[in-house]
């Protein structure tokens, strides 16, 4: 990954973020306003969570593309592999990129249950 597409990626991903915190700063305010900050529901419990875990799942791809410049083991075919040096710093960059990219699908997952588990609430207070 070349310096100006990891650029471009952590510019990317830290712009979602500043997205997702303006949404949802949004939507705290909305409730707030109209309702007070005792009528928060569960539903505004799990948004807070799952900002907290998207933030941790922005790191982890900032850290994929900053510190282990996006290798991974993903990709590689078993000869590739297997020529790979264990002593080289390609070697550690692919290891801790592969930690690091696992780290973050499980994030991910995380936070669209979380996510799910947000609309269930919200629309069982609808009905």
């Amino acid at each position: 990954m070349s310096a100006a597409e990891a650029n471009a990626f952590i510019q990317e991903v830290w712009g979602l973020q500043g997205a997702a915190y303006l949404v949802v700063g949004l939507r705290y305010y909305s409730r707030a306003s109209t309702l007070g900050w005792r009528k928060f529901a569960w539903d505004d419990a799990l948004m807070f969570l799952a900002i907290l875990v998207y933030t941790a799942e922005s790191v982890a791809a900032y850290f994929v593309v900053a510190y282990w410049k996006g290798f991974a083991n993903n990709g590689m075919t078993d000869d590739q592999r297997a020529a790979l040096d264990p002593t080289s710093p390609e070697w550690l960059l692919r290891v801790n990129g592969s930690k690091t990219h696992v780290i973050g699908l499980l994030l991910y997952t995380t936070l669209l249950w979380l996510l799910k588990a947000c609309w269930v609430v919200y629309y069982s207070r609808l009905t």
